[in-house]
């Protein structure tokens, strides 16, 4: 298992749900376009990049690039690490027809691609430039509390 201090981004539920059996860490979903209407989830995106950055690991699809490039700018450059997997032609299993550009998506991906996807990333990573500093402290519950992100009416 590869453990990252960087939060993963990734598009959807499926996609999470593999990488949770790859990576120890914080994982995010976009829910796909959602995050460019969600000013709360844009929020916890900004605050979680400062503190300890961001690896952004979406499908290789166009719809895959637009909302990488989304948040890349929404948070910083500075911040985000880029992790790619691979274009392969292909449908997922728990599809019954493959998507409009016909490419798997990364919860179809193998897991050496992903994990290769995600060391790369990592390889290319600044000295801590941007990243969680060795003086801040980690995003805690209470953090989700006071940002309404958690444990708050209407938080998600």
């Amino acid at each position: 298992m590869l453990k990252v201090q960087q939060a993963l981004l990734v598009e959807g539920k499926y996609d999470a749900a593999r990488l949770s059996n790859l990576v120890e860490g914080t994982i995010l979903t976009t829910d796909g376009f959602r995050v460019m209407k969600d000013r709360a989830l844009q929020e916890l995106l900004k605050q979680l990049a400062k503190k300890q950055g961001l690896i952004i690991l979406t499908d290789s699809d166009a719809a895959g690039f637009k909302i990488r490039h989304f948040v890349t700018g929404l948070v910083g450059a500075a911040h985000v690490l880029q992790a790619y997997v691979p274009a392969i032609p292909g449908k997922e299993a728990r599809k019954e027809i493959p998507g409009k550009e016909g490419l798997l998506g990364v919860e179809g991906v193998s897991d050496v691609l992903i994990l290769q996807a995600l060391q790369d990333a990592l390889k290319s990573a600044p000295a801590t430039e941007g990243m969680h500093q060795k003086d801040e402290q980690p995003i805690t519950y209470t953090d989700l509390y006071e940002w309404g992100i958690s444990g708050t009416a209407n938080s998600a």
